[in-house]
Protein backbone atom coordinates (compact mmCIF):
# COMPACT_ATOMS: atom_id res chain seq x y z
CA UNK A 1 0.00 0.00 0.00
CA UNK A 2 1.71 3.55 -0.67
CA UNK A 3 0.01 6.44 0.24
CA UNK A 4 0.37 8.76 3.60
CA UNK A 5 -0.68 8.28 7.27
CA UNK A 6 -1.52 11.50 9.04
CA UNK A 7 -1.27 11.34 12.75
CA UNK A 8 -2.94 13.87 15.32
CA UNK A 9 -0.36 14.57 18.13
CA UNK A 10 -1.65 15.76 21.40
CA UNK A 11 -0.26 17.78 24.13
CA UNK A 12 -0.50 18.12 27.60
CA UNK A 13 1.57 20.82 29.87
CA UNK A 14 3.88 22.37 26.38
CA UNK A 15 5.10 18.38 26.31
CA UNK A 16 4.09 16.04 23.06
CA UNK A 17 2.03 12.79 24.48
CA UNK A 18 4.35 9.88 24.35
CA UNK A 19 0.95 8.06 22.37
CA UNK A 20 1.42 10.56 20.00
CA UNK A 21 4.48 8.74 18.83
CA UNK A 22 3.20 5.21 18.32
CA UNK A 23 1.70 6.33 14.91
CA UNK A 24 4.83 6.04 13.05
CA UNK A 25 5.35 2.81 13.74
CA UNK A 26 2.00 1.69 12.23
CA UNK A 27 2.96 3.57 9.24
CA UNK A 28 6.19 1.78 8.89
CA UNK A 29 4.16 -1.43 8.97
CA UNK A 30 1.80 -0.61 6.76
CA UNK A 31 3.96 0.76 4.12
CA UNK A 32 2.62 4.21 4.08
CA UNK A 33 4.61 7.77 4.79
CA UNK A 34 4.50 8.80 8.77
CA UNK A 35 3.37 12.55 8.75
CA UNK A 36 1.57 13.75 12.12
CA UNK A 37 0.01 16.92 12.83
CA UNK A 38 0.38 18.54 15.43
CA UNK A 39 -2.10 22.22 16.55
CA UNK A 40 -1.12 25.06 18.92
CA UNK A 41 -1.15 28.16 19.89
CA UNK A 42 0.73 30.99 17.97
CA UNK A 43 3.66 30.86 20.26
CA UNK A 44 4.60 27.48 20.35
CA UNK A 45 7.47 26.05 18.89
CA UNK A 46 9.75 23.30 18.11
CA UNK A 47 8.51 19.51 19.03
CA UNK A 48 11.84 18.00 18.26
CA UNK A 49 10.42 14.62 19.07
CA UNK A 50 8.04 14.58 16.39
CA UNK A 51 10.76 14.76 13.83
CA UNK A 52 12.56 12.20 15.16
CA UNK A 53 9.63 9.42 14.99
CA UNK A 54 7.71 11.16 11.43
CA UNK A 55 8.66 12.10 8.11
CA UNK A 56 7.08 15.06 7.83
CA UNK A 57 5.48 17.26 10.78
CA UNK A 58 2.56 19.77 9.73
CA UNK A 59 2.63 22.20 12.70
CA UNK A 60 -0.93 24.32 12.39
CA UNK A 61 -0.08 27.85 14.91
CA UNK A 62 -3.44 29.63 15.77
CA UNK A 63 -4.29 31.72 18.70
CA UNK A 64 -7.77 29.59 18.98
CA UNK A 65 -5.99 26.09 18.73
CA UNK A 66 -4.11 27.21 22.42
CA UNK A 67 -6.14 25.46 24.31
CA UNK A 68 -7.52 21.95 23.25
CA UNK A 69 -11.50 22.14 21.89
CA UNK A 70 -12.81 19.18 19.38
CA UNK A 71 -14.77 21.57 17.25
CA UNK A 72 -11.93 23.86 16.89
CA UNK A 73 -9.70 21.36 16.40
CA UNK A 74 -11.36 19.44 13.55
CA UNK A 75 -12.01 22.43 11.74
CA UNK A 76 -8.22 22.90 11.64
CA UNK A 77 -7.54 18.93 10.83
CA UNK A 78 -10.28 18.55 8.25
CA UNK A 79 -8.32 21.39 6.47
CA UNK A 80 -4.87 19.89 6.88
CA UNK A 81 -6.83 16.45 5.73
CA UNK A 82 -8.45 18.24 2.50
CA UNK A 83 -4.68 19.38 1.45
CA UNK A 84 -3.27 16.14 2.38
CA UNK A 85 -5.53 13.41 1.20
CA UNK A 86 -4.04 10.78 3.91
CA UNK A 87 -4.88 7.09 3.31
CA UNK A 88 -5.50 6.57 6.83
CA UNK A 89 -5.98 9.31 9.88
CA UNK A 90 -4.90 8.15 13.46
CA UNK A 91 -5.20 10.12 16.91
CA UNK A 92 -4.48 8.66 20.14
CA UNK A 93 -7.02 6.83 22.49
CA UNK A 94 -7.61 9.54 25.04
CA UNK A 95 -10.26 11.70 26.06
CA UNK A 96 -9.34 13.93 23.51
CA UNK A 97 -9.14 11.84 20.43
CA UNK A 98 -12.73 9.79 21.28
CA UNK A 99 -13.95 13.71 21.18
CA UNK A 100 -11.98 14.71 18.22
CA UNK A 101 -12.22 11.76 16.04
CA UNK A 102 -16.23 11.94 15.26
CA UNK A 103 -16.30 15.66 14.76
CA UNK A 104 -13.60 15.45 12.35
CA UNK A 105 -15.21 12.04 10.37
CA UNK A 106 -18.38 14.01 10.12
CA UNK A 107 -17.02 17.02 8.88
CA UNK A 108 -14.94 14.73 6.25
CA UNK A 109 -17.69 12.70 5.17
CA UNK A 110 -15.60 9.90 6.66
CA UNK A 111 -16.03 6.71 8.42
CA UNK A 112 -14.40 6.53 11.98
CA UNK A 113 -13.36 3.24 13.72
CA UNK A 114 -12.52 3.79 17.55
CA UNK A 115 -10.74 1.40 20.23
CA UNK A 116 -8.54 -0.09 17.14
CA UNK A 117 -6.24 -2.99 18.44
CA UNK A 118 -4.64 -3.61 15.44
CA UNK A 119 -4.68 -2.59 11.71
CA UNK A 120 -3.40 -4.62 8.53
CA UNK A 121 -4.11 -4.37 4.81
CA UNK A 122 -5.34 -6.79 2.71
CA UNK A 123 -4.87 -5.54 -1.44
CA UNK A 124 -6.04 -2.60 -1.85
CA UNK A 125 -8.33 -3.00 1.73
CA UNK A 126 -7.51 -1.40 5.21
CA UNK A 127 -8.92 -3.65 8.07
CA UNK A 128 -9.25 -2.44 11.38
CA UNK A 129 -10.00 -4.71 14.39
CA UNK A 130 -11.34 -3.93 17.61
CA UNK A 131 -12.95 -6.29 20.65
CA UNK A 132 -16.94 -5.50 21.80
CA UNK A 133 -18.92 -7.14 24.19
CA UNK A 134 -16.41 -6.62 26.91
CA UNK A 135 -13.64 -7.67 25.19
CA UNK A 136 -15.69 -11.45 24.32
CA UNK A 137 -15.73 -10.58 20.60
CA UNK A 138 -12.87 -9.54 18.24
CA UNK A 139 -14.63 -7.33 15.00
CA UNK A 140 -12.86 -6.91 11.72
CA UNK A 141 -14.16 -3.62 9.89
CA UNK A 142 -12.88 -3.08 6.69
CA UNK A 143 -12.97 -0.59 4.31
Amino acid sequence: MSGELLAVAERLRGEVKEQSLEASGLASRLGLKASCAILTGPSEEGWPELVKFYDEVVHVKHYLLAQPCPVVYSEALAKVVELRDPKLVVMPHSSMGMELAPYLAVKLGAPVVTDVVDVEVRGSELRASRYLYGGKVLAKVST
